[in-house]
């Protein structure tokens, strides 16, 4: 027993000793360095590590760039900065770019309220109400002697026809088909197509209507007594 503890000793005493065989100089463990002999370089242990004390903002972060921040050790002085996260973008209420038409699509967009970048757009269309308020404001009273003669001039214009429903031409039977009207305004005949499938509401005959649409092809047919008679047709969108 006595000889083990001799040996341990001994081991220990050659350890504390240099390869010249003096005695280690220490010096103390830094923050980046463990203990080191300043005779041989040797080292024992592990470097202390920095503390840092409170961080000092450089830069404050934006919604485009990084912020920086400073901190510095309270034992060895040594500092060290580093990025601060960007902030999130602050997106805005929904803006139109583009106002809806009866005619197309608007677009809208939402920026970020900071730095104004668009963040994100879609297209849209006018709510139904609106659309219906439209729709009608772009209809017209066209002379139905102009019809008659240019009916290329005025295709697809919008127009607005009230009159008494003359004769029921065919009602649609599946929401693929029109139902067909002849309506009467003053001595004026028209054709009028509605897309009234499953709406619930059956136009009949005599039945007084305002119609709003836009302005089809003329359509010929043979009356009762074998002669043509052509007329305006109207492609109708609203009818009351």
């Amino acid at each position: 027993m006595k000889r083990t503890i001799s040996m341990l000793l001994a081991v220990m005493m050659l350890l504390s000793l240099c390869a010249c065989g003096h005695e280690h100089t220490w010096t103390e463990a830094s923050c980046t360095e463990p203990k080191t002999c300043a005779r041989c370089g040797a080292a024992e242990g592990e470097a202390l590590g920095h503390v840092f004390g409170d961080t000092v903002t450089l830069k404050e972060p934006s919604c485009t760039e990084t912020g920086i921040e400073k901190s510095t050790c309270t034992r060895c002085g040594e500092t060290v900065e580093q990025d601060i996260p960007m902030k999130e973008h602050q997106p805005s209420d929904w803006i139109i770019t583009e106002a809806p038409t009866i005619e197309k699509e608007g677009k809208r967009i939402k920026q970020c309220l900071v730095c104004g970048k668009e963040l994100e757009s879609e297209s849209f269309e006018m709510d139904p109400a609106q659309y219906e308020k439209e729709y009608k404001k772009q209809c017209k009273t066209i002379s139905y002697t102009e019809l008659q003669r240019n009916p290329g001039t005025y295709k697809n214009e919008y127009i607005k026809v009230s009159g008494a429903v003359f004769q029921i031409i065919s009602e649609a039977e599946s929401s693929m088909y029109y139902s067909i009207y002849f309506i009467k305004s003053g001595s004026s005949l028209y054709l009028i197509k509605v897309d009234n499938y499953g709406s619930g509401r059956r136009i009949l005959e005599g039945d007084r209507i305002t119609v709003w649409g836009r302005v089809g092809d003329l359509y010929t047919y043979q009356t009762v007594r074998r002669d043509n008679n052509t007329v305006p047709t109207i492609v109708v969108e609203f009818y009351s």
